[in-house]
This record gives structure tokens, C-alpha cells and sequence, in this order.
């Protein structure tokens, strides 16, 4: 039985996340797409790339310098979703993971109206 003086050690908090090749570590699916956006680096300066996968819960995003992105950086994607009149709506996001080609970058908290284009956008990718 349960003896109290048995101790179970305590899980190690999470630092970091390990990435493995061909492991899918996504809670949300993702949508494969083609389109142009414009991306905010930490500096602020913005830049253009192309979003090549989408999902509620983030996206990939291709861009010339992703080697030197690091895991945590705050970023702003732009994004052209549906029912802001053709504008680019910008949303916050976190860098999860890098790639030799771009980044993965899970969405910050998003408002109502956000959310929806954003799901009317992966709906009619």
C-alpha cells in the first residue's frame, strides 16, 4: 500500500523544450499554408517572410536569420485575416522552437475578434 515514508521524487520543472525530428510535441494542428506576412524581431525592426504552416495555437514562419532567434524571444507576426478590411493584424508570439529555415512560434493571447480570423483563415486555407 501507500506507505508516507516512501517518497516519490518531484518531477523536474521544465526549462526548456526538446525538439525531436519527426515528433509532433503540438497540441493544436497546424494547417499547411503559402502566404506573405511581416514579422517584428525584438529590435522592433520589421521585415518580410512567408507563414508556411497555421494553427489557433501558432505558426511557422520562414525568414532569412531564424539561427538567431533563441527560445522565449517576443515577436510580432502580422497577419492578413479575414474581416479587419485587407489589414495586417498584428499578434504576439513567443519563439518555441528554431530551424535552419525559420521559426515555430506559439500565439500569445488573442481577442475574440482575432481568434475568429484567424480561424476563418485556417478554415479557408
Amino acid at each position: 500500500m501507500n506507505d508516507p515514508r516512501e517518497r516519490k521524487p518531484s518531477p523536474t520543472p521544465v526549462t526548456h523544450m526538446h525538439v525531436r525530428p519527426g515528433i509532433e510535441n503540438r497540441r493544436v494542428s497546424r494547417h499547411e499554408v503559402r502566404f506573405a506576412v511581416s514579422f517584428e524581431g525584438p529590435t522592433g525592426e520589421r521585415s518580410f517572410a512567408t507563414c508556411r504552416n497555421i494553427g489557433l495555437g501558432g505558426a511557422f514562419i520562414e525568414l532569412v536569420g531564424a539561427e538567431s532567434y533563441t527560445l522565449g524571444t517576443t515577436v510580432v507576426v502580422h497577419l492578413p485575416l479575414p474581416g479587419f478590411g485587407g489589414a495586417q493584424v498584428p499578434l504576439g508570439a513567443t519563439v518555441r522552437w528554431t530551424a535552419k529555415d525559420g521559426i515555430g512560434v506559439q500565439f500569445a493571447s488573442m481577442g475574440v475578434r482575432e481568434t475568429r480570423g484567424l480561424m476563418e483563415l485556417i478554415h479557408g486555407a
